[in-house]
C-alpha cells in the first residue's frame, strides 16, 4: 500500500557520554540501526530509537525502534544486543586490519572477544613494554580485547 514519505530517510546512530557530562561523542560514525530491506522502513521517522539501551538480563541489552512509520504496517521492534558485543571492528570476506595506538599492559595472556576462529599465544615476554596490536581479519568481528 501507499506510505507516507517526507523525501528523507532515518537511521539510528550510536552516541555516548560520560556520567555527569552533557557532551556526546560519536566515535562510531557508521549507522547503528539500519533501515533494512523493503521500502517501508526507508521513510521519514522509521528506525527511530524510542528508548536508550536498557538491561535485558545478565548478558543482553535491549532497545526499541519504530518501523514502517505512519503506514498501516507501523510497529515497534525490540532489538536485543550482547552486553559484550554491540560495537566491533568488522572486516568483510576480502579482509581488513586494525592497528592499536601504542599501549603498555600487565599480564601474560591476551583475551579476545571475537566472532570467528582464532589461535591464542603467550604474551608474557612483552608485558610492561610499549606494543601495538595488529589484528588482521577476514569475515570477522573484533569486539574487545584485554590482557590477564
Amino acid at each position: 500500500g501507499k506510505h507516507v514519505s517526507f523525501k528523507d530517510c532515518s537511521d539510528g546512530v550510536l552516541l555516548s557520554s560520560r556520567a555527569g557530562s552533557t557532551a556526546y561523542d560519536r566515535t562510531f560514525m557508521e549507522t547503528f540501526i539500519r533501515p533494512g530491506p523493503g521500502d517501508s522502513n526507508w521513510t521519514s521517522r522509521s528506525n527511530y530509537p524510542l528508548t536508550g539501551i536498557l538491561p535485558a538480563g545478565p548478558s543482553r541489552m535491549q532497545m526499541f525502534v519504530t518501523r514502517n512509520y505512519l503506514q498501516p504496517t507501523w510497529y515497534i521492534e525490540r532489538l536485543l544486543l550482547r552486553t559484550d558485543g554491540f560495537a566491533s571492528v568488522s572486516a568483510p570476506w576480502a579482509g581488513g586490519e586494525m592497528v592499536t595506538k601504542p599501549l603498555t599492559f600487565a599480564g601474560q595472556e591476551l583475551e579476545i572477544n571475537y566472532r570467528t576462529g582464532a589461535a591464542g599465544s603467550d604474551v608474557a615476554s612483552l608485558a610492561g613494554k610499549p606494543v601495538r596490536l595488529r589484528f588482521i581479519l577476514a569475515d570477522a568481528d573484533l569486539f574487545s580485547f584485554r590482557f590477564r
